[in-house]
């Protein structure tokens, strides 16, 4: 069970990781949609968008010591995880329109339920 839950901690650390390094490769293409809707420069733009996928990608490994926290049954990583996973659940509501926060929302709700669960709780000793 434990297992479970530090796996798909992982998996949210890799999409996270993931979707940043999209947005610092693809921040060119991506700058043209952009740029058709709003009324910026394109240095600002991309920029911009560099910034928030670097900032994805150092969240994502943030996640990710989160998961070896979890897997090692670190009490304080299971509040912390409580907090991440309540964060990520709001913030896939937020943005549900694209596929991934569907994934993302799904592996969410999953993490919290099994973190709440009765064996996971002693093992955290919480």
């Amino acid at each position: 069970m434990i297992t479970i839950v530090s796996v798909l901690t992982m998996i949210s650390a890799l999409i996270v990781m993931a979707m940043g390094a999209l947005l610092v490769a693809g921040a060119d293409s991506i700058t043209d949609a952009i740029l058709d809707q709003a009324d910026i420069s394109r240095d600002d733009a991309e920029g911009a968008l560099e910034i928030a996928g670097a900032i994805a990608v150092v969240v994502g490994l943030i996640i990710l010591g989160i998961a070896v926290g979890l897997y090692k049954g670190i009490t304080v990583f299971w509040y912390i995880g409580v907090i991440i996973y309540l964060l990520c659940i709001v913030g896939s509501l937020v943005t549900i329109s694209s596929g991934i926060s569907v994934v993302e929302l799904v592996i969410c709700i999953v993490v919290l339920y099994y973190l709440f669960r009765p064996n996971v709780k002693e093992f955290f000793k919480v």
